[in-house]
């Protein structure tokens, strides 16, 4: 998989949204980045493109006035209440590129700004002002810091990400906020040069703010971009604010535009990146760390499974009834000469397909057979194994660890669908025992075609007191009073078992029920454990969709790492 760096911000910003889809107070360092980077290609294509000033800041801090003093006459709406502005608005002076603006605002709408709705925060405004001299744009850009902020700084990090030079303001009472000092820690790494004004100062306080600012800018990341100070008194509306103020502004913002660089524009995207990445992706990593630890609990669940299977059935002396199964259809290719004279309905009995036994229920005297073993042994440990795995994902939930509600989300899915997987797994092991009577029977075959080079071995289970007893036993099989698993311990059974066994056939024996064996333990674990019982958990993970999920696989990580040029 190759990602663009674009599509990389946009595969984090959407796993950040499934994460929290309600909530609108999402990583404001996505957009940014993604602007940033925009702002570096378009640098790159049109290295003189027209300068771009953005003025931000928090509620109540004269954003639009400033504003409106850069442009030189007033363009931006001035409210005295707060959250006046909720949209970017770019007013441009001597141009009116704004087409080259639209990748920045990918998804929103462009108008101009006496068209913009209330109500809708996804739209962008352009308006072509007087500029004189200037070729540039002049940004306002809604607050970062009201109530409502959380529902549309999307709009402000994208305009902050597409600027060359920013202006923070910020009033006498809020440039201590905490709120304005993480957002210039956040666009510290861009190393775009800053001014930073402070509003409404009256001129007690001038010196004693200006210091307090200094040392505070000294002690963050911003210090390295040297930002400007500049200060505005209260002035009136009506009378506007002091021209000495004014100039002061303005000639900052021109020092700012002098030092630009935009060779560096990348530089500081991926700068920003980098600072970010583990707020970004550590989450994620962590959700992908807890599947793969679910998906270690599934694997070990399976071949728990398998290990009892094995331990239980295939190598339990008593309980390995297919090894009985073989030898009873073995005995039916006999030939037993004189049997009707001497057994009459009992050969018919005894020459009654294993098969019809084989995992059917008795339909004769209204009793049910007792259930194979290995059919009651599977479906018992599937069964628990699933149980294991809900009480596993409810107890990492109930630590309310950083992965709590993947957790969760796992425990409800499984316990949602307990149900039909196990209806699923049971109806696969009754397939898979229908569908493994050929190899019983091939079995069964090769027994008896070792035991024709065996003369003496064939004459003695032709004896009538083998074959009766045998007769006697398929009997009681076929009418419920004995189970298949029970063959074993048959004394006609116990017999054919110890003269095979013990005669000059006994390794072909064992080597053929090896063999048999092994098979029955491949298929199981393919069929039911691998493609059943691993694949449906598997598939359900694949699917887990539920509030608090990053829902991104590992693969999507990692590409989204190499496109940003990060590790992942």
């Amino acid at each position: 998989m190759t990602l663009t760096p674009h599509d990389a911000i946009d595969a984090l910003t959407t796993a950040h949204a499934n994460a929290r889809p309600d909530d609108e107070d999402r990583l404001p360092s996505l957009p940014l980045a993604g602007s940033a980077l925009q702002k570096a290609y378009w640098a790159e294509v049109e290295p003189d493109h027209p300068t771009q000033v953005v003025v931000f800041g928090p509620t109540q801090s004269g954003k639009s006035t400033a504003v409106n003093l850069l442009l030189g006459h007033t363009a931006a709406g001035v409210s005295p209440l707060a959250g006046h502005t909720v949209h970017a608005q770019a007013f441009l002076q001597g141009h009116s590129d704004a087409d080259a603006l639209e990748p920045f605002f990918e998804g929103y709408t462009r108008t101009t700004p006496d068209a913009l709705p209330g109500d809708a925060l996804d739209y962008w405004s352009v308006a072509a002002v007087p500029g004189g001299d200037s070729v540039q744009a002049v940004w306002d850009t809604p607050d970062f810091d009201s109530l409502r902020a959380a529902e549309y700084l999307d709009s402000v990090a994208r305009t902050i990400g597409l600027a060359d030079v920013l202006l923070l303001m910020v009033s006498k009472d809020k440039y201590a906020d905490h709120s304005v000092w993480q957002w210039l820690d956040l666009i510290a790494p861009l190393g775009k040069p800053v001014v930073v004004c402070v509003n409404k100062v009256d001129e007690a306080s001038r010196e004693v703010v200006i210091d307090a600012l200094l040392a505070r800018l000294a002690e963050h990341p911003i210090s390295a971009q040297q930002p400007t100070v500049c200060l505005m008194p209260w002035f009136d509306a009506q009378d506007g604010p002091p021209d000495l103020e004014v100039t002061a502004l303005r000639h900052a913002i021109d020092d700012a535009v002098t030092q630009l660089d935009r060779t560096a524009l990348t530089h500081g995207a991926r700068a920003l990146i980098e600072s970010n990445w583990a707020d970004w992706t550590d989450p994620l990593s962590a959700e992908l760390q807890a599947r793969d630890a679910c998906e270690v609990e599934i694997r070990e669940a399976g071949d728990a499974i398998l290990q009892s299977y094995r331990s239980e059935f295939l190598d339990h002396p008593e309980h390995y009834e297919t090894f009985q199964h073989s030898l009873a259809e073995m005995l039916r290719l006999l030939e037993l000469p004189g049997l009707a004279s001497v057994l009459g309905y009992t050969r018919s009995i005894v020459t009654w397909p294993v098969r019809k036994v084989f995992g059917i229920a008795s339909q004769t005297a209204g009793r049910a057979r007792p259930e194979s073993h290995e059919v009651q042994l599977l479906q018992d440990r599937h069964s628990e194994a699933l149980s294991g795995l809900i009480e596993h994902a409810l107890t990492e939930a109930s630590l309310n660890g950083p992965n709590a509600a993947w957790w969760r989300a796992v425990a409800t899915a499984l316990r949602a669908q307990r149900g039909p997987w196990q209806a699923a797994f049971d109806q696969e092991v009754a397939d898979y025992r229908r569908d493994f009577e050929p190899e019983i029977q091939r079995a069964a075959e090769q027994l008896y075609a070792g035991l024709q080079e065996q003369p003496a071995i064939l004459n003695s289970l032709r004896a009538a007191r083998f074959t009766a007893d045998a007769a006697g036993v398929a009997f009681a099989v076929k009418t419920g009073g004995v189970g298949l698993a029970d063959l074993a311990l048959a004394p006609a059974m116990l017999s054919v078992t110890t003269l095979l066994t013990e005669s000059a056939l006994g390794k072909y024996i064992d080597t053929v029920m090896d063999a048999l064996r092994a098979q029955q333990f491949d298929i199981v674990q393919s069929r039911l454990i691998d493609n059943r019982f691993r694949a449906a958990l598997a598939a359900e993970l694949d699917a887990l969709s539920a509030p608090g999920l990053y829902r991104i696989s590992q693969s999507e990580l990692s590409a989204i790492g190499d496109a940003l040029g990060q590790s992942a």
